[in-house]
């Protein structure tokens, strides 16, 4: 094992006889340094300046303190006085320590053995530290990979969605499970707790699920097996869970200890107030067929689903006798009421950003909704398409010329319009060949409304 390597800073001429003997007679290498620009050349493990014209050594502890070499290099100053002015001025230029002269054995051996250890334990805690923040990227891009993307489209139905964890993973997990008989599952949980434990938790949810749907439908015996499977991983642990089903445009749903479901009709946006029942995990207790409850999904109405961490920060205002959900709603009304259903889980995520400059809790938001009986989507090789219109399949024809290999495209038949949702996809050479239209920007996707 290679020894430690301690230096000796001075002017020329300068003896280091008594520090330099001790250090030898405990096994320190010694290198002697008459000018800095031999210390930054051959830096050592710790450097002692024993120099006593004060302006020579605050130059030195400056430009030593500036090069990125010497950021973890400690540096003890050997002085005659221990002046408080003196060592004040050392202390914010960047010594670590002082040895008062005449110097005592045991304490230039105590004090150089104390910082070349502090040295070694903070090069260890960064390197830790660095191969956890690895580990966390690994996972953090694990888990956007295990959630669906921005927007997804079945056969019936459209989501849009954001997963914003507070740092690189988060407790929140949402899917939507297409299942054999044309009917979709879909789910927005939350596991209680922040940090990592609370994400790993994530993974067996996730997993839990796409395995139980396969065998049971019946939403109050999936809440059963989650909870039989979960007890014993989730110890202090509690899930919260919207659990739903959309078949011919009704929701059947089971809401487990989660916030309510809110419900946007291009003009406003109103809580629904759902059945809720306890959260999975936190006592024993056996959902039942009167758990679960149902409402029909009306296609010109947008429903979103979210967890808590999106109106957190409302929680701690005091300033109002409102709920931190009612403040949330309000600010919703009164900022996002011209926006079309499709994209509120994009504009919500921003403006979340921009009235809090803190985020303390993940959140998820998840929108769904009816595509009626004429669409259009394509994402990468998959077209999906139902019944005909000539506005549409005008657009539709455009959009296949000027589209690339990445484009993911929804072109949707509104009462009065045609919405356009695209990716990756060139729209102004297409618009030019269209009507009257008005776009905006969310996130990484153009919505485009098209009116005749």
């Amino acid at each position: 094992m290679s020894k430690d390597v301690v230096g000796l800073l001075s002017t020329p001429g300068k003896k280091h006889n008594s520090i330099k003997e001790a250090l030898i007679f405990v096994n320190y290498d010694i290198i002697e340094y008459e000018s800095l620009t031999n210390v930054v050349l051959n830096p050592p493990d710790l450097l002692i300046i024993n120099e006593h014209n004060e302006d020579i050594v605050y130059e030195w502890i400056k430009f030593l303190r500036k090069n990125p070499i010497f950021e973890d290099i400690p540096i003890i100053l050997v002085t005659s006085s221990a002046e408080e002015d003196l060592m004040m001025s050392a202390f914010q230029l960047g010594i670590n320590d002082f040895i008062v002269l005449p110097a005592n054995s045991l304490e230039v051996i105590s004090k150089v053995a104390t910082h070349l250890e502090l040295k070694k334990s903070k090069i260890r805690i960064k390197q830790l530290y660095e191969e956890l923040t690895e580990s966390l990227k690994i996972a953090s891009l694990t888990q956007h990979v295990t959630i669906p993307p921005n927007l997804y489209v079945t056969d019936k139905y459209w989501f849009t969605s954001i997963y914003q964890p507070v740092q690189f993973i988060g407790g929140d997990v949402f899917d939507i499970i297409p299942l054999d008989d044309g009917s979709v599952c879909f789910y927005m949980a939350d596991v209680s707790g922040h940090g990592i434990a609370p994400a790993m938790l994530t993974f067996a949810v996730k997993t839990l699920i796409e395995s139980i749907v396969k065998k049971e439908r019946k939403l109050y015996e999936i809440a059963n097996q989650l909870q039989e499977s979960l007890r014993s991983v989730m110890k202090e642990n509690y899930l919260t869970i919207f659990l739903g089903i959309l078949k011919d445009s009704i929701c059947e749903y089971i809401n487990c200890g989660h916030p309510n479901i809110i419900v946007y009709d291009g003009n406003r946006f109103s809580e629904k107030i759902t059945k809720n029942n306890l959260p999975i995990g936190l006592f024993e207790y056996q959902y039942t067929s009167d758990d679960v409850s149902f409402f029909e999904i009306d296609f010109n109405k947008a429903y979103v689903v979210y967890t808590d961490g999106v109106y957190a920060g409302y929680e701690k205002k005091r300033d109002t006798k409102l709920t931190a959900v009612e403040m949330f709603l309000k600010y919703l009304n009164t900022n996002l009421t011209s926006y079309c259903g499709e994209i509120i889980p994009f504009k919500i995520n921003r403006e979340i950003k921009k009235i809090f400059r803190v985020i303390e809790d993940d959140y998820s938001i998840m929108t769904f909704g009816n595509l009626g009986d004429t669409y259009f989507y394509l994402n990468n090789n998959e077209v999906k398409q139902r019944g005909f219109d000539t506005l549409l399949e005008k657009i539709k024809q455009l959009t296949l010329k000027y589209s690339i290999d990445e484009t993911q495209l929804l072109i949707v038949r509104k009462p009065s319009e045609v919405l356009m949702i695209s990716k990756n996809l060139e729209t102004g050479y297409i618009l030019k060949h269209l009507g009257t239209s008005i776009s905006y920007q969310a996130e990484n996707f153009m919505i485009t409304r098209i009116f005749e």
